[in-house]
């Protein structure tokens, strides 16, 4: 693991915020207003299926400038193929000393997931987004994993993250600060996190942003409009918008990040997360009709 002063993200003095790239970025583009989301907290119980507690929660994601916006999530609907307790793929996590409540994920009625992929405690899932199957995203770690509307996590994918409280305390440093709020792992709207791909928190995926087959993100920093070619890894290091990292590559430090090319219009996956998203989100209508 490289020295911690390479990445200007981990100083261990707090969350990770935005950058002033991404922020000028949102200036210049079109802002998108969506609705205000409630978080519930949901503890199983043997002779009732759920008991549901209560904690609002604002919720934001960036519309398509990266400006942070409100989006409407329902706790209430839940797909047919999840009515069942024995083959629903979303549960409660365990309650440990570091995430002692036990939360049920919170999935919007327009999202989709495949009954053998498995969503696992503290998850915020917007609209559109495809978990596909056997994919794993467990939010045992106490603070919300987010994923945003019209992502999709595809075949084999791992999302997990390191505990965010250690002896009841708040760990600042492992946690990614968007607007109010603060998540282990958060994936902006519109992200293909394609198949076999390792997410482990502290992690943030910014929008539009392409993670190749079997690439491995860890305590990083992907900007908007990036793609992470298969096989890359991309550890302690921050990635500016509209960068691509090569299939293969190990980003380790910010020195290796000044060398990362931009996406230009002769880049050969210029247009690959466009055409995911167009699949996916036809995938994800089709279960939803019953196609």
């Amino acid at each position: 693991m490289p020295d911690k002063k390479d990445s200007k993200l981990f100083s261990g003095s707090g969350p990770v915020k935005l950058s002033s790239l991404e922020q000028s970025e949102r200036i210049k583009s079109q802002i998108i207003t969506e609705q205000p989301v409630s978080q519930e907290i949901i503890e199983e119980k043997p002779e009732e299926e759920s008991t549901v507690y209560k904690r609002e929660v604002n919720v934001k994601e960036p519309g398509s400038s990266g400006m942070l916006n409100m989006s409407t999530i329902s706790s209430t609907e839940r797909h047919a193929p999840f009515s069942s307790r024995d083959t629903s793929p979303v549960e409660s996590n365990i309650a440990t000393s570091w995430s002692p409540t036990r939360i049920k994920p919170m999935v919007d009625s327009g999202a989709y997931i495949h009954p053998r992929g498995l969503v696992i405690g503290n998850v915020i899932i917007n609209s559109g987004v495809f978990i596909a199957p056997f994919t794993s995203v467990r939010g045992d770690e106490d603070e919300p994993i987010f994923i945003g509307s019209d992502s999709a996590i595809l075949e084999g994918t791992i999302v997990n993250s390191l505990p965010t409280r250690r002896e009841g305390k708040k760990l600042a440093q492992r946690l990614i600060r968007v607007g109010d709020n603060e998540y282990p792992i958060y994936i902006a709207h519109k992200v293909t996190v394609s198949q076999g791909v390792k997410i482990h928190g502290p992690a943030y995926i910014g929008s539009n942003t392409f993670i190749g087959m079997g690439a491995l993100i860890f305590w990083a920093k992907i900007g908007m409009n990036c793609v992470i070619e298969p096989g890359a890894l991309v550890i302690n290091a921050e990635i500016p918008d509209g960068r691509f990292v090569p299939a293969g590559l190990s980003v380790t430090s910010q020195k290796i990040v000044q060398s990362l090319p931009m996406i230009t219009s002769k880049y050969r996956f210029e247009s690959i997360n466009k055409e995911m998203l167009d699949e996916n989100q036809e995938i994800v209508q089709g279960y939803l009709s019953g196609r």
